[in-house]
């Protein structure tokens, strides 16, 4: 994945969520201190900072009214908002099928919360 499409994926979660994409970064950083402490190749590293600067980019897809509601999430918005990391990963996978650092990516994403 090129650095140009990483930066408008960033600036488009930036755009719809500044909260978010705080998080983002700083899960970014954890992320790779923690594959750093861990011995992790640095070709891992890099796949592991693209996945966490990119994990919610899922939330691109969540309607605003449910990503933004100032209360306690419904039953059925809840729904919504755990689809995230697979659309986040479908979006990924989507921009560069075939490519085995992509799908890797993606599967980060996909699974994130588990």
């Amino acid at each position: 994945m090129r650095i140009e499409e990483i930066q408008s994926y960033l600036d488009r979660i930036s755009a719809k969520d500044p909260l978010t994409s705080n998080h983002c970064g700083e899960a970014a950083r954890y992320a790779v201190l923690l594959g750093r402490r861990l011995g992790l190749a640095e070709e891992e590293i890099k796949k592991l900072h693209v996945a966490a600067v990119l994990h919610d980019l899922g939330k691109l897809w969540v309607p605003d009214e449910i990503l933004f509601k100032p209360g306690k999430l419904t039953a059925e918005e809840y729904e919504v908002i755990k689809q995230h990391p697979e659309w986040g990963a479908e979006i990924i996978a989507e921009s560069g099928i075939g490519d085995v650092d992509i799908q890797e990516i993606a599967e980060l994403i996909r699974y994130h919360h588990e």
